[in-house]
């Protein structure tokens, strides 16, 4: 199981059924994407909850976390699976009856709208960890525009995150809040 926020929740509903579980988990800290989101549209603190979580099962006897480690080999069928982690230079095997694979997902690096060229071009969650960080480069900007849907919603990613449009008009209203005289712009398709 991966160790980001579904992966976090698998491990303990599985553990809380009596099931020893490993949590493996690439990166060296669990949390996955949410590590870079500060609060839900809710007003839910996300680190907070997420820190309760990630507490809940570092304490779990029944949950065996595994961070900095890569999947090497998995050979087996369901119910006797032997999976083999590594961890820099060690390698370890272990015996597992089943697998849920929970990959995460990385946000779109766009190629356009002057991404990547112009450091005043940033990602939603980019845009999140400024506001974290309480990021003195936002006091530089007179206005900030938001552009729902780049890159999304097309032949090749015909879906919605479900989350873009709630996080953009959250970080706005947090933007104005710190920023009065801020003008903010969001751009949406069908919002």
């Amino acid at each position: 199981i991966g160790g980001g926020l579904a992966g976090i929740t698998a491990a303990r509903t599985l553990s809380d059924q009596g099931y020893h579980t490993f949590l493996i988990e690439k990166q060296e800290q669990l949390g996955g994407q949410a590590l870079s989101i500060n609060e839900t549209w809710q007003k839910e603190n996300v680190a907070e909850n997420l820190g309760r979580m990630i507490a809940e099962v570092e304490g779990d006897d029944n949950i065996e976390i595994h961070t900095g480690a890569q999947i090497s080999h998995v050979e087996g069928f369901v119910g006797n699976f032997k999976t083999t982690i590594k961890n820099g230079s060690e390698s370890k095997e272990l015996e597992h009856g089943v697998t849920v694979i929970a990959t995460g997902a990385n946000e779109l690096k766009p190629d356009q709208y002057l991404y990547g060229n112009d450091d005043r071009v940033v990602t939603g969650l980019e845009l999140e960890r400024k506001l974290i960080d309480n990021d003195q480069v936002l006091t530089e900007n007179n206005s900030t525009l938001f552009i729902q849907c780049v890159g999304s919603r097309s032949p090749e990613r015909p879906y919605c995150s479900k989350v873009c449009c709630t996080q953009s008009i959250k970080n706005g209203l947090q933007l104005k809040k710190r920023y009065p005289e801020m003008d903010i712009y969001i751009l949406y398709r069908d919002m």
